[in-house]
């Protein structure tokens, strides 16, 4: 285990860590001295005008390879000489690309060299990707921190194991499971050992996340592991209780998947020597032959996702129990925490549906809609009964036309991502927890992901934020400055990095962004306007608070 070093410890250090240079006929490089080896960093110049140095495809953690397939990250070794991080590292293996030596994060930073004054170290800012925890990186193509860091903090981003390689857990073997949550804690202690080299504050950090990142998020506010290692959180659009975010176990997909490719065993340690045989190829490609028929038609299904851990020798435990137990009994970390979603999130849930026709279809097997999380049996009289409940709640005896559809995106996002943050919100405020603040992002631009051209479709879907916090080469070039979609990114990055230095995500901000209480929901919507409103969606979670209480969970 890492040795956690505090900002005192470099601050003797910080003069001379530092080295800028301009080798003959190259740009500007910039060296910086880590506790492990000297890395040189490029600088750069960003789309808002701002200098500010890059240092990219710096390692973490070893190589997860050969016997250390599946196996909780182990720390980098150090080098000697200089290494460059001048280019972002593979991603990690997934359908069509990738590799399993990826294990690689980038830093972004305005101040180097670092000061000597510890408290004008910049706060720290961690993305962790979204992708179902099957897809997906940390690059810059995707997440530019230009806006971010013109926003006074130092950005970090990085890549974590995905799919088989990342989530497989298999019972009495030494995969116990999370390998792609325990890459996240690697990046962490890098993070806190290693900042202040490059003007960040590791006493000031937030981790922040969308998707299966903002579930992963949580995941970091609920893991004994992570003690320490952050300060503030911000989850958009996903939590660890979220259907798809979490499976019971993952242990019977294993041995499905060893029969589809090969082998069939009872035998936990020989399932997984098979697995390390196999190219990592061979298993992303396959891995989702390990869901039965019921579990792969549910939205957004995959085979290999966080899971409770048992207990391996020599590794420690990431999620000792369901995070919805974690959760209930008050164990997580009380700290500062935005969680939000999207009006529309649904439409990602769409399970293939455009139609009426389509959407008749699905009504009449209406369990398969259902949430796995719910424990009901495919068939029985209590699913069915449960179906029928939330198949009159959101669309009773009208006539199935286009109309139904949003009502079924409607079931989609309270399902899939609302409902998660609603319980989350609840239980936190259940067992005292700091500043609870919610959002929801309502605004329809050119910035949203899912336009295109002047195409003027009004929804809000899953991953539309995105682009209203990083800059993306050639979208955001094409945009006046004075255009809404530009003021609704400033505000929406002013809020964030807000939140980074001060744990008030609306200091000098037109409105006061209150955050949640017992008796308050407060919650943000994040449009053109800023407005603070109370009770997101409130019938429609009041039914499935019900939904979830009746069945005793």
């Amino acid at each position: 285990m890492w040795v956690f070093c505090t900002i005192a410890i470099f601050v003797h250090l910080l003069a001379f860590a530092t080295t800028i240079e301009k080798p003959q006929n190259e740009a500007k490089t910039v060296t910086v001295k880590t506790s492990l080896g000297i890395l040189r960093g490029s600088i750069n110049t960003s789309s808002i005008g701002q200098q500010y140095y890059s240092f990219q495809g710096i390692r973490y953690a070893q190589p997860p390879v050969g016997p250390l397939r599946f196996k909780a990250p182990l720390d980098p070794v150090s080098w000697n000489g200089t290494r460059d991080a001048i280019a972002e590292g593979a991603s990690c293996a997934q359908q069509g690309k990738g590799s399993e030596d990826c294990l690689f994060l980038n830093v972004f930073t305005t101040q180097i060299p670092p000061s000597s004054d510890e408290s004008k170290l910049l706060p720290v800012m961690v993305w962790i990707h979204g992708g179902a925890f099957q897809s997906g990186s940390g690059s810059a193509s995707f997440y530019g921190p230009d806006y971010l860091l013109g926003g006074g903090v130092t950005v970090v981003t990085f890549n974590y194991r995905l799919g088989v390689l990342g989530f497989l857990s298999v019972n009495d073997s030494d995969v116990a499971g999370n390998a792609g949550l325990k890459d996240q804690v690697a990046a962490l202690r890098w993070v806190n050992a290693n900042i202040a080299r490059f003007g960040g504050n590791p006493n000031k950090v937030t981790i922040f996340g969308e998707s299966a990142g903002g579930a992963a998020i949580h995941y970091q506010v609920l893991s004994p592991l992570s003690e320490g290692l952050f300060h503030q959180a911000i989850s958009q659009s996903g939590a660890a209780i979220n259907p798809t975010a979490f499976s019971e176990s993952t242990n019977e997909r294993a041995f499905r998947l060893g029969s589809a490719l090969g082998l069939k065993t009872n035998d936990g340690q020989k399932l997984v020597d098979f697995f390390r045989t196999l190219p990592a190829t061979q298993l992303i490609a396959s891995q989702n032959k390990g869901m039965t028929e019921e579990e792969s038609e549910k939205a957004l299904a995959a085979a290999f996702i966080p899971t409770t851990e048992f207990t391996v020798k020599g590794e420690d435990t990431f999620l000792p129990d369901s995070p919805w137990k974690l959760l209930k009994s008050g164990q997580f970390k009380k700290i500062p925490y935005i969680t939000g979603v999207n009006q529309n999130e649904g439409f990602i849930g769409l399970m293939g549906i455009s139609t009426p026709a389509q959407l008749n279809k699905t009504l009449n097997d209406f369990e398969r809609v259902l949430p796995l999380n719910l424990g009901l049996k495919k068939g029985s009289k209590l699913s069915l009964q449960v179906a029928e409940k939330v198949k009159q709640f959101y669309f009773g005896d009208r006539p199935i036309t286009l109309q139904s559809i949003y009502d079924f995106v409607d079931l989609q996002t309270d399902i899939m991502y609302a409902g998660g943050c609603h319980r989350v919100t609840n239980q936190s405020l259940a067992h005292s927890a700091d500043s609870i603040y919610n959002y929801q992002f309502t605004y329809s631009g050119r910035l949203n992901q899912h336009k295109s051209g002047d195409e003027i479709i009004k929804v809000v879907m899953h991953g539309d934020d995105l682009n209203y916090i990083f800059y993306k080469p050639g979208l955001h070039d094409t945009l006046e400055e004075d255009s809404t979609e530009m003021k609704v990114l400033h505000q929406f990055v002013k809020m964030w990095t807000n939140f980074a230095k001060t744990g008030n995500p609306s200091k000098e901000m037109d409105v006061t962004w209150a955050p949640a209480t017992q008796t308050k929901r407060h919650y943000l919507r994040i449009d053109a306007n800023l407005t603070l409103q109370q009770d997101l969606e409130k019938q429609r979670m009041v039914f499935w608070d019900e939904i979830y209480l009746n069945l005793g969970l």
